[in-house]
């Protein structure tokens, strides 16, 4: 994310994750497809028996637990070259997969042929293109409570971005956080 003159320009990556299972799970010949919005989709194809896969397809040498086919997982996708598409792990069994490109053309659909319900395969989702919003205007409205019970309770507030990641909340044209940071301790915030 960039400021200049009061504008914020920010771009995101779709993501999407993976959730592995032991070689023992899997049936030899079932397959997964990843999509990077770019190219064409890449199918990976489990290679149980050891007996090779179908044309065309990836191959993933299944063997050992649900975390050793994780990571014999994140090395075949990183290993094609035409897919802009980074895995890595996330937890014990997760792959979390992450567009090489940002901006919303990778957001795809994901499709897999594995039986055993603990492979799960969500699509690529939260890619944003570039976009340019003014800092001074740009505001959300907030449901919040103070820990202080002498500061009243209304039922919303506006926030106004300052800068990058941080926002000023203001209540009755005052800004709380410079007027009174000792008044400020956040229980719960929800914007909209």
């Amino acid at each position: 994310m960039s400021r200049t003159g009061g504008q914020a320009e920010r771009a995101i990556p779709a993501t999407g994750d993976i959730t592995s299972i032991a070689a023992a799970s899997l049936v030899d010949g079932e397959t997964f497809t990843l999509d990077d919005g770019s190219n064409a989709p890449t199918v990976f194809e489990f290679d149980v028996s050891a007996n090779g896969v179908g044309a065309g397809n990836i191959p993933i040498l299944a063997v050992g637990t649900a975390a050793a086919v994780r990571d014999l997982t994140i090395t075949a996708i990183n290993s094609v070259a035409t897919l802009g598409i980074t895995a890595t792990p996330s937890g014990t069994e997760n792959i979390t997969l992450t567009n090489d490109v940002y901006g919303d053309a990778g957001n795809t659909s994901s499709s897999e042929t594995v039986t055993n319900a603990g492979f799960i395969l969500t699509d690529m989702t939260g890619g944003y293109d570039s976009f340019t919003v003014n800092a001074e205007t740009l505001e959300f409205t907030a449901d919040y409570t103070w820990d202080n019970p002498s500061v009243p309770n209304p039922e919303s507030v506006r926030i106004v971005p300052q800068f990058r990641f941080s926002a000023a909340l203001h209540h009755c044209g005052r800004s709380l956080i410079e007027d009174g940071p000792g008044l400020l301790t956040r229980r719960a915030i929800r914007f909209y």
